[in-house]
């Protein structure tokens, strides 16, 4: 065994091991695919094992979130797989995030009805980071206020 799974001593050898770092992740991912192995998307896949889709179905709204909505949460992750499931099913989901960094065009081409920042002003950075949980609950009725029926 090369290492064990905690941040011990073993696992510290093993990442100062020559070709422990990217270009040997990247030889390792090649070796893998010579065994059979392949690459997917880590969110695709989790909602294909928790049945997403039929999940969604159910649902009025479904709310996602994410730290930083920009252009890679749209395209990779949890954002985009929710989104993918959803649109299909005529289910609006939107998606809660810290920060926003993309405008109503992008959220909207990616399958999302609404997003909402948590922080919004210079005043909400250090309420965010210092307990983020109020934070939320401070915005969460400006957002059910948009959603409920």
């Amino acid at each position: 065994m090369l290492g064990g799974t905690g941040a011990g001593p073993a696992r510290a050898r093993v990442a100062r091991r020559p070709r422990a770092g990217v270009r040997g992740g990247r030889g390792a991912a090649f070796a893998l695919g010579l065994l059979g192995a392949r690459l997917v998307d880590g969110a695709a896949w989790v909602a294909d094992a928790v049945d997403l889709a039929a999940r969604v179905a159910g649902a009025d709204l479904v709310v996602t979130g994410t730290g930083v909505l920009d252009g890679s949460a749209l395209e990779h992750g949890v954002v985009a797989a929710v989104a993918a499931a959803a649109l299909p099913l005529g289910v609006p989901a939107v998606a809660v995030a810290a920060q926003l960094r993309t405008g109503r065009r992008d959220w909207g081409a990616a399958g999302l009805a609404g997003a909402f920042g948590v922080v919004e002003r210079p005043g909400d950075e250090d309420r965010w980071r210092t307990d983020p949980a109020v934070a939320l609950r401070e915005r969460l009725p400006r957002i059910a206020r948009t959603w409920s029926r």
